[in-house]
């Protein structure tokens, strides 16, 4: 267990930072999205803004890491 948890640490340097985009409005509603689903998730974020319904929107960039967890607990 302990050599899985230095890996952990390890990545903690190597992964990119996870991406958010607040919305225009504040919300307690989010959306989090990885891999290929990003352009599709964006299309549909701006859409139900059209509609009025305001989404925060975090991009996880795998391994997710506790650096997104502050988006999660937010709400």
């Amino acid at each position: 267990m302990e050599k899985l948890l230095r890996k952990f640490e390890t990545a903690k340097r190597y992964v990119p930072a996870p991406v958010t985009h607040k919305a225009a409005r504040p919300t307690r509603l989010g959306v989090i999205m990885y891999g290929s689903t990003g352009p599709a998730m964006d299309e549909a974020a701006a859409l139900l803004a059209k509609d009025g319904v305001h989404v925060d929107v975090m991009r996880a960039r795998l391994p997710v890491l506790r650096r997104g967890r502050g988006f999660r607990e937010r709400a």
